[in-house]
This record gives structure tokens, C-alpha cells and sequence, in this order.
């Protein structure tokens, strides 16, 4: 199975760091997870960059913040190489953006694939039975999380936040 020895290969690309495939209970057998920790204060690695094609490198610098160009550099390498060592024998990847903004390949048989990233880590799924999305959320503290609350939330609504909470 090709998929076994993927990890190994995907360390080639100096500076993806940590990169894994994850298995999930609650997704199914068929649906290929890779997990990505990012080092958001490190240079994109020229391997990295490299394997950006033109468009894609000029989308990454459009990023204000550089941690943004971190996570779209190396998460579209990543997901790169996973979608090249998919289809052997496709020369080229050429991606096309969906009406809703999703990018899928334009090629015959392509896999369905889907990224996500918020914080140091990126999620790519990967199915070649059914489409796929992924969503991943960084947790940070809500210091006014109780006014917040207040202001939003019916009595009741709140009280129930208050039970599941205990």
C-alpha cells in the first residue's frame, strides 16, 4: 500500500516538521488524516518554497502576517507531495478553486482532499471514495467569556452552559 511509506518520504521536504498520519474513531477507514506542526517563527525551508508553483508562491506572500505564509507554504507542500504520490503517473498537479472557494484537482480520478489549519498545526484529508472536509480550531482563553455570555445567551441558555460546564 502506497500510503505506508509515505511519512518517510515526506520528511524529504526539509522543514515540515512533526508530520503524520493520525487515525480518528470517528472517520472512516477510507479517509486518509495527516497532521502538520508548523514552526510559524522559522523560515519557509527553499524545499518548501520550491515546491510552489508560481501562483501559489505569489498567494503566499499576498499574507500580511508571516505566520499565515508558514501555514499556506508548507501545508500546500505538504499536501503536494500526498496528492503526487496519489497519482504516479500525473506529471503535473493543476488545482482549480470550487464555486465555495474549495480547490480540487483537475484531472480525472483525482482524489477528493481537504486542509485546515489554525495554529502550529495543519490537517489534510484525503479520500479517493467520497468528499471530504476538515476543520481544525485553535483553543485560546476567553477572559470575558461570562460577559460575553450575558450579552448573548437567554437565561436558560446560560444556565444550561452553566450545568454541562460542571
Amino acid at each position: 500500500m502506497i500510503y505506508a511509506s509515505m511519512a518517510a518520504q515526506l520528511w524529504m521536504l526539509d522543514g515540515l516538521h512533526d508530520f503524520e498520519r493520525i487515525q480518528l474513531e470517528t472517520v472512516p477507514s477510507s479517509v486518509l488524516l495527516w497532521q502538520l506542526k508548523l514552526a510559524l517563527s522559522e523560515p519557509i525551508p527553499t524545499t518548501v518554497w520550491a515546491a510552489l508553483n508560481a501562483e501559489e508562491q505569489s498567494r503566499c506572500l499576498r499574507y500580511r502576517q508571516y505566520a499565515d505564509q508558514v501555514r499556506f507554504a508548507c501545508t500546500r507542500a505538504a499536501l503536494r507531495q500526498l496528492l503526487a504520490q496519489s497519482l504516479p503517473n500525473l506529471d503535473v498537479l493543476s488545482f482549480a478553486i470550487g464555486v465555495h472557494g474549495k480547490p480540487y484537482l483537475l484531472t480525472e480520478h483525482a482524489p477528493f482532499f481537504n486542509v485546515s489549519h489554525a495554529g502550529e498545526y495543519a490537517l489534510i484529508a484525503i479520500s479517493h471514495d467520497t468528499p471530504v472536509g476538515i476543520d481544525i480550531e485553535q483553543i485560546r482563553a476567553m477572559p470575558a467569556q461570562a460577559e460575553l455570555m450575558q450579552s448573548i445567551f437567554t437565561a436558560d441558555e446560560q444556565a444550561y452552559c452553566a450545568n454541562d460546564a460542571a
